[in-house]
């Protein structure tokens, strides 16, 4: 999850205190029955992750922060809860507050994912199609193409930054160059179509199809 190394505790803070939070909306995986595409919730499902997760976990637990009516909880982990007989309450409240989540299955093309994307997100910053890209077609080149892009100084100084695009802007590039290096005769006009089909062709074809080069493909 670009751009998100550490979730935000402050999405936890409702559950302790037993409000609600926004739905999470999936979307079952075609194909992976018991696997979902996140459509909307990503940043909350994170902080979930890593607040409840283990001292030797990958990423660091995380703690709660900015708590006004219960500091005496701040700086505490979910696994700090748990093992202090003071605080098996909210433990309990914790891990059983229901969150809604709605689901779609069958949907019938990716073109209806991005339409339940803006209609998410109307109003407000709409996500980019490179975001639903990942998760439509995960594998070695999308997984290729996030990495070099985020390790590209050039792209960075395209883009003004010195990290990569947490919007995914510079990853959309890098496949758009890859795109046309390897499927320029397929290109009918449709953009966002063609940057699909060449996420979904070469992340799961053979990895000698991709034609790579040692030279970054885009530098400001």
């Amino acid at each position: 999850m670009r751009g998100e190394q550490t979730g935000r505790a402050d999405l936890l803070n409702p559950l302790l205190l037993g409000l609600p939070i926004p739905q999470l909306v999936l979307a079952e995986a075609k194909g992976k029955k018991g696997s979902y595409i996140v459509i909307d919730g990503k940043q909350r499902l994170l902080s979930l992750s890593q607040f409840t997760a283990k001292p030797d976990s990958v990423y660091p637990p995380l703690c709660l922060t900015g708590l006004k009516i219960r500091k005496d909880l701040n700086g505490k982990t979910l696994h700090h809860i748990e093992n202090d007989p003071s605080f098996q309450g909210d433990a309990s409240a914790f891990q059983n507050q229901p969150i809604r989540t709605v689901a779609p299955r069958n949907w019938p093309s990716a073109e209806f994912l991005y339409l339940v994307f803006l209609r998410l997100n109307t109003g407000s910053v709409q996500l980019s199609p490179q975001e639903l890209r990942q998760a439509l077609h995960p594998g070695p080149f999308v997984t290729f193409a996030m990495k070099r892009s985020g390790e590209s100084k050039g792209m960075q100084n395209n883009f003004g930054r010195s990290t990569p695009d947490f919007r995914m802007r510079d990853v959309e590039l890098f496949v758009r160059f890859y795109a046309f290096q390897n499927f320029i005769e397929e290109y009918t006009g449709n953009l966002k179509l063609f940057m699909d089909k060449t996420c979904f062709s070469l992340g799961t074809s053979v990895p000698s199809r991709i034609i790579l080069y040692n030279r970054e493909p885009c530098r400001g």
